[in-house]
């Protein structure tokens, strides 16, 4: 009886977490406000999108490593400012402006709405910059990759989708898949579905940010005939103390993400992990070598 009953307010929890989901797909698509960016007749050849949030230090460092290894012919990089503080904001404009970035500023008001659920509220900024910038500009492809993953090797992205309509981080549960958002490459003429890169519960499975394209336009595809990249996950530095499994991934995880691309995660420390500023500094001052030593261990693993 107490399993009935506890499985009942699960279904009505997750149920109200997608109507939650619902409305902040419509303010992210429907809410207008100014943007500063221009939006250009010529297509660029790949536009690459990454959501910064409440850290500048990402941001400059990962378009440092960008101009170094991604070797696309047309390229454009940009920012969608989905941080919560009003000082961050300012000093990743400032960054974007010293480098001559593309800076998108998201709505503060999605961000308000949605902040406590961090991938509600990262999953509605992608929507927002999509549907009032990225559909106006029409690249030929466009990437989306978190502001704590970093291009440590020479790396081509259009290239990477040039067999298949897209490529990305596959996130794989009972028969349904998405890309996860923090890594994810298309072709924007075959992305045809109105997107919708906000989580959502099936009633199977929770899909995490980027989770809504499902529904909308993966499930057409048949997951066996799609080629993802190679993601290899080390624990490198078991931290003690922590006993929630989500606790240990946003404190000690590093991701490899096609042998190129190094995630930190929780970049910003949104988790609240205590010392991860710290320890992302580290990276960040040294990631050529931290790289290098993260492959180690993982083939030491």
């Amino acid at each position: 009886m107490l399993k009935r009953l506890l499985k009942r307010f699960k279904c009505v929890d997750r149920f109200a977490f997608n109507i939650y989901s619902r409305l902040a797909f419509c303010l992210s698509r429907f809410w207008h406000a100014s943007c500063q960016t221009a939006v250009e007749t010529d297509r660029c050849g790949m536009l690459i999108l990454t959501i910064a949030f409440n850290n500048e230090k990402l941001i400059e460092r990962q378009f440092e490593l960008i101009k170094t290894n991604i070797k696309d012919q047309n390229y454009r990089y940009m920012v969608g400012d989905n941080s919560t503080s009003s000082t961050k904001r300012r000093a990743i404009r400032q960054v974007c402006q010293k480098y001559g970035i593309d800076y998108i500023a998201v709505p503060r008001i999605i961000c308000f709405l949605t902040n406590n659920q961090v991938a509600v509220s990262h999953g509605a900024a992608l929507n927002w910059v999509y549907y009032h910038v990225l559909r106006k500009m029409k690249p030929r492809h466009f990437a989306i990759i978190d502001h704590d993953i970093f291009p440590v090797k020479p790396y081509n992205m259009s290239s990477a989708v040039s067999e298949q309509d897209f490529y990305g981080v596959s996130r794989i549960f009972n028969g349904e898949w998405y890309l996860w958002a923090g890594w994810c490459i298309f072709d924007f003429d075959k992305f045809t579905a109105k997107p919708d890169f906000l989580p959502l519960y099936t009633k199977k499975n929770f899909l995490d940010t980027g989770g809504g394209n499902y529904q909308r336009f993966y499930r057409r595809y048949e997951v066996g005939n799609i080629s993802f990249p190679a993601v290899r996950s080390l624990r490198y530095k078991k931290t003690e103390g922590l006993k929630r499994h989500s606790d240990i991934y946003h404190s000690d995880y590093i991701q490899i993400v096609d042998e190129s691309w190094l995630h930190v995660i929780n970049g910003s420390n949104w988790a609240n992990i205590p010392g991860k500023e710290d320890v992302i500094s580290q990276i960040l001052t040294g990631i050529d070598q931290f790289y290098d030593t993260v492959c180690v261990k993982i083939r030491e693993n």
